[in-house]
């Protein structure tokens, strides 16, 4: 995401695509300023609300202390993209 990050910085879809993956990775703070940054281009009130709602979510996931309920990067146990098992 980086490559493009500079030619796409006005691109909403890019920093929340950004704050995904950094929630999934458990990086809140990071994630945090991703969805933050991707309100500011986003003109559309449907997806100002999405993207309002997903910063809220991760808020209470902030003051839970809880990954939420995709702890191993999106894939869940018994996936069968996973290759070995979660202890």
């Amino acid at each position: 995401m980086d490559a493009i990050a500079d030619e796409l910085d006005g691109y909403a879809y890019l920093h929340a695509s950004r704050a995904v993956m950094l929630r999934r990775l458990g990086w809140c703070e990071e994630s945090r300023a991703a969805y933050v940054r991707a309100l500011e281009p986003a003109g559309n009130p449907s997806e100002r609300r999405f993207l309002q709602a997903r910063l809220e979510g991760l808020a209470s996931i902030e003051s839970t202390g809880r990954q939420g309920h995709r702890a191993n990067h999106g894939l869940a146990v018994g996936s069968p993209r996973m290759r070995t098992p979660v202890a």
